[in-house]
């Protein structure tokens, strides 16, 4: 039998039902981390339009590829193995790796690569064998467990990069820096020398 003090109808007697409802019952999802968007706009010139951004993206990454030591600044890069421009970039121009290499308080370690947790996270191969099985479980692929390549051991270790960035989500993707791509590729290499580059979630 309902309580007498409530009359129907009443949006605060609503909000007050709701509210019981929710401690006494366990909400869903109620203890999930809240993912953290950071902002790519400029701090420094907020006037500056969508297309003049792009514009001058586009002029900046114009010959990366011929210019290696104009954007590395870490000194692992190399670009003979890039596929095009938008793979041209470094780790010290992304921000989670440059707080994980400070992180590290070592004057030597100046690239990601050199962190201690990329070498056991993204080309330690038990652990990205753990990855292989553990996905192939999840997503439901039927890889050849017990005769992995360096196709899978590489596309593995990709994956593993997101590291950095912590959780990323469905189908959000960012590019892997120049020398943890060389890293992953002298670590598991391909025969042909043919490799597949970054592709967007929309690729």
């Amino acid at each position: 039998m309902a309580d007498a003090s409530f009359s129907a109808g009443s949006d605060e007697e609503c909000e007050i039902l709701v509210g019981m409802v929710h401690d006494r019952f366990p909400r869903e999802y109620a203890h999930q981390p809240i993912r953290i968007v950071e902002s790519e706009t400029s701090d420094e010139n907020p006037s500056t339009t969508a297309s003049e951004e792009e514009s001058t993206a586009e002029e900046a990454t114009e010959n990366r590829l011929a210019l290696v030591n104009t954007w590395c600044r870490c000194g692992m890069c190399e670009s003979e193995t890039l596929g095009d421009e938008k793979e041209a970039i470094c780790c010290s121009e992304v921000t989670k790796c440059l707080k994980m290499i400070a992180a590290e308080a070592s004057a030597d370690k100046q690239c990601i690569t050199l962190h201690p947790d990329f070498d056991v996270l993204c080309l330690h191969t038990t652990v990205l064998r753990n990855v292989l099985v553990s996905l192939n479980h999840t997503r439901m692929d039927h890889w050849n467990i017990s005769n992995l390549d360096n196709r899978l051991y590489r596309w593995a270790a990709y994956r593993q990069f997101t590291w950095v960035h912590a959780v990323l989500g469905a189908r959000i993707r960012r590019v892997v820096p120049a020398c943890a791509v060389n890293a992953i590729r002298k670590a598991f290499p391909e025969v042909s020398g043919d490799y597949t580059g970054y592709q967007s979630a929309d690729d």
